[in-house]
């Protein structure tokens, strides 16, 4: 995400207000606040492209490869995802939801609400998930963290949580890019391996 967006403080934007204004003319700029994403700048061209997140994401982009992995995962096992109750208060479906489970393992983050907070301003991820406007929204913040918290109980869908991360260790580029979590992996691993043993 750091090639498609700069990220400035409160007070380098006071400091530096006129170059910052010129360098959003190419592309935008997060000003942070107490290390937290606050407001941003960007020009009004990026501005009216933005509702389409696709139009920020470069096609060489390492997780344009890996959303193309994953999508071809989905394809075959859409039905996976299936969730009995996503309809309800819900505007992400469950593919959504297994996207943001691979995103977790991908990038450091510790628990449901970081991933949650994390997709209110990372445009990458918004966009790696399957929203394709700025002006989707995501599920209420408890909704959200229960459906992620209940997908990890699924052997199926961990099953196809690790046949991805496989998948991307097979690209040197994306494996030195992404240095997956082996720690969480084989947690996985022992919770699948549990779940047959329980089926027996």
């Amino acid at each position: 995400m750091s090639n498609l967006v700069k990220r400035v403080s409160m007070q380098e934007l006071d400091t530096r207000l006129s170059k910052i204004v010129d360098e959003a003319r190419e592309r935008p700029v997060a000003v942070t606040r107490y290390n937290a994403p606050w407001v941003w700048i960007v020009a009004h061209n990026v501005w009216v492209d933005i509702e389409k997140l696709k139009n920020v994401v470069p096609e060489d982009h390492p997780m344009a490869e890996v959303r193309r992995i994953t999508d071809n995962i989905i394809q075959q096992y859409n039905r996976a995802f299936e969730e009995p109750d996503a309809s309800i208060d819900s505007y992400m479906n469950g593919e959504s939801m297994f996207r943001c489970l691979l995103l977790q393992s991908l990038f450091p983050m510790s628990n449901e609400d970081r991933v949650f907070e994390e997709l209110r301003f990372n445009l990458l991820y918004r966009w790696f998930i399957g929203i394709e406007t700025f002006r989707e929204p995501l599920d209420a913040r408890p909704r959200f963290i229960s459906r992620l918290r209940n997908i990890k109980k699924d052997p199926l869908v961990i099953g196809l949580l690790l046949r991805c991360l496989d998948e991307i260790k097979k690209y040197p580029v994306l494996n030195e890019k992404f240095p997956v979590d082996q720690e969480r992996i084989n947690e996985w691993k022992s919770y699948l391996l549990e779940s047959k043993e329980v089926k027996k």
